[in-house]
Parts: structure tokens; sequence; C-alpha cells
């Protein structure tokens, strides 16, 4: 299909704006995965909430495919009134639409904290069955926990402050340890990927891998996640596997970027080679992957299994730093 309106490119594909789709129309997104909240970025537009999710995400285009699309999805538009002769509301009943009112430049800091809070709380709630899902190899999974990266992500790149989000972290009743450790990891991650200036899409891709970089300890057994300080060395060899194990098991699940995939498996790795499973060093970690090792291993100081030998903040980055020239790379350190 080709017209005077749209360019069409050799496969077929038209190529249209985000306001001229209609449901029915099968779509390409044709933008990265963390752009957008599907499963995949091409497929049939089937509700309206999932066209005004499309018309919301901001693209300049989309690519239509008109042969996997239902044919009346490109019928003509009804006519519509014109705005000049359509009737006009009386002045004392014009009302702004919430919608369309801009929220303040510097919006109030104890607000912003609140709103925040509220998202984090519930992000905290939905945390432990979107991980489970994951656990499972479940695409809906993966795609909840990319959703949940985006709404965290949204917030730290929209915060003018990273402690309005940092302020947030602490325990919550009932929240799995695990699943709060992930959340620390992710949260954390993306704020300091912010402040060392990584693109939005690699802020995201730090998320995503701080998020689910522990999936692989259910295949440990218990008895060693429990006494990791008095393990054996054999013990400690099966422990060193739960990078590998994490990345075999999403790697079942096609959604999962391989990028994410690679900080992974690197979020036990050092500066000096000592780390696991692969002893990487220097050069070859990447930034996002330095990152995320870092604060894995800051909210694993923070939060020990046992509440009592905890370390403070300060404490856990003065010990850290002490070792920054050997195991951990000093610009993530001092960020």
């Amino acid at each position: 299909m080709k017209d005077d309106n749209h360019n069409a490119s050799d496969n077929g594909l038209v190529v249209m704006a985000p306001a001229e789709l209609q449901v029915g129309m099968y779509v390409d997104l044709n933008c990265s995965w963390f752009k957008h909240p599907f499963q995949t970025k091409s497929f049939k537009i089937s509700t309206q909430a999932q066209l005004a999710t499309i018309k919301g995400l901001g693209l300049p285009s989309v690519l239509v495919d008109p042969r996997q699309s239902n044919v009346e999805a490109f019928a003509p538009a009804p006519t519509t009134v014109p705005p000049d002769t359509a009737p006009s509301s009386a002045a004392g009943d014009e009302r702004e639409d919430p919608a369309d009112q801009a929220l303040p430049a510097a919006a109030d800091y104890c607000e912003t904290v609140h709103l925040a809070g509220q998202t984090f709380k519930q992000i905290l709630k939905r945390g432990g069955h979107i991980m489970k899902q994951v656990s499972a190899g479940s695409e809906e999974g993966v795609s909840g926990a990319k959703s949940m990266i985006n709404a965290l992500s949204t917030l730290i790149m929209e915060a003018t402050d990273s402690s309005t989000i940092a302020s947030l972290f602490a325990t919550e009743d009932g929240v799995n340890t695990g699943v709060l450790h992930a959340l620390n990891v992710s949260t954390l991650s993306m704020i300091i990927a912010r402040h060392l200036q990584l693109s939005p899409d690699d802020i995201r891709l730090v998320g995503m891998a701080g998020l689910l970089h522990d999936l692989g300890e259910q295949y440990i057994p218990v008895r060693i996640l429990r006494n990791r300080s008095h393990l054996s060395k054999m013990e400690f060899r099966e422990l060193q596997r739960h990078p590998e194990y994490t990345v075999e098991l999403l790697q079942r699940v096609s959604q999962v970027p391989a990028d994410v995939l690679d900080i992974i498996k690197c979020h036990h790795e050092r500066l000096d080679g000592s780390g696991y499973p692969a002893r990487l060093s220097g050069s070859q970690l990447s930034l996002p992957a330095r990152i995320v090792l870092v604060v894995d291993e800051y909210d694993s100081l923070v939060h020990k299994q046992r509440e009592a030998a905890n370390l403070t903040p300060s404490e856990a980055l003065g010990q850290m730093y002490a070792k920054a020239k050997s195991l951990f790379p000093e610009e993530v350190v001092v960020a």
C-alpha cells in the first residue's frame, strides 16, 4: 500500500506519524526495547489503550505493515465538524483539562518526595510477584520488570536532586530481602549512571541488570546462601556460579538484551582480576558493569544477612574507597 501522504519502504512498510495510527494496524515501533512497554516492538494494535500508549511514547514516526493490518484500519476517517462551526462553551463553563496543565518548573521538594515514595512503594509491592515470574522464565515477568525499570528511571531522570530518590531506601515490612536488594541495586545504579551522564537507554540497561542480577541464586542450595562467610572451597565455587546461572535463565527469555546479560555476568568481577566468574579486569569491564558491581557490593555491606553486622553508608563507602584502586573503580565509588 502506498499513497501521497506516507512514505513506503521497499519491504512494504509505511512510515506514519503516531497520531495517524488506528486500532487494527500492524506496527513496528522501530525503537530500542527500553523505549516502549510492550513485549515486542512489532504487533497489531488491538485496543484503544495500546493506541494511547503508543501515541504517548513521543516517537517521531512508526512503521506500519498494511499486509498484516485490518483493511478497515485504513478507511478514511469520518468527517469532523470544522473548529469554527463547532458549538462553543459558555465562558463561565470553561475549564482547563488537568491533563493539559503544565507541571511547575521546580516542584516542591516535599511533594516530589511524597510522589516518588508512593511510586516506590507500589513497585515494592509488585516486585515480588514480578521477580517470581521472571525466575520462572516468563516473558510476561520480563515485560513487567521492564515496566518497573521504566517507571523508576523516569523518577530518577526527572528528579532535580538524587537524594529525592535515595531517601526512599528503607526496609519495608513484609518485603522479601532478596527483592529489596534487587530494587536497591537497580535504583542506586541508575542514580549513579545518571550522575555519570550515561544515556537514558544505558541508564535503563543498568537498572534492568541491577534488578535481575541475582536471580541465579535460586539454583544455589539454601544452606550455602545462609552461611556465606563459612563456606568450603567447593561450596564457594558453587556460589560463584550464580551469575552464570542467572544468564542461562535469562537467555531462555528472548526479550532480555545482550548488554543486560553482559553486565550481570560481571557483577562480581573486580578491577585486579580477582573476581568471578571470568576473572576479568580493568578495561575488560564496561562502565555500566563497573556501576553495578560497586552498587551490589555497597548494598551488601549496608544490608547484611545479620542486621547487627550492617555497616553505615559512610563506613561502607570508606571501606570500599580504601580498596578502590585495587578492587573497585574509584570514579564509581566517588560518584
